[in-house]
């Protein structure tokens, strides 16, 4: 997105993001994504991933068209990191 150059991103998901916006979500997606490989290999299971980040094992989800709680974020980065390509 970063390579858009715009001055504003709709995402179509929820409110509008700024450069800087989009800068520090994916430092964040980065970093969580790093932890998370780091857990994966040492065979740490997705619930054990959860409470090391601090999220609840129980994932809410959020009425529709609003953002996916982290959890969900959580679960998508480890079906990828865990799937039989």
């Amino acid at each position: 997105m970063l390579g858009l150059d715009a001055d504003t991103y709709v995402s179509g998901h929820g409110d509008p993001f700024t450069k800087s916006d989009v800068r520090t979500k994916l430092a964040f997606m980065e970093d969580k994504w790093d932890r998370m490989k780091t857990m994966v290999a040492q065979g740490k299971s997705l619930d054990e991933i959860k409470t090391a980040l601090g999220e609840s094992a129980v994932t809410q989800r959020n009425a529709p068209g609003s953002m996916p709680p982290p959890t969900v974020t959580t679960e998508v980065i480890y079906n990828e990191m865990t799937s039989n390509k």
